[in-house]
């Protein structure tokens, strides 16, 4: 779930904001982590 989570927000935020991905990435990968704990 974690990867797939990842890669949804990864193909749908790269496509809206491709300069932005970087920033949006940050908060992706936090949320992922906490719900895998």
């Amino acid at each position: 779930v974690k990867l797939r989570t990842l890669q949804k927000n990864s193909e749908g935020q790269s496509s809206e904001f491709e300069g932005t991905s970087t920033h949006v990435d940050l908060p992706v990968v936090e949320k992922g982590e906490i719900f895998s704990q």
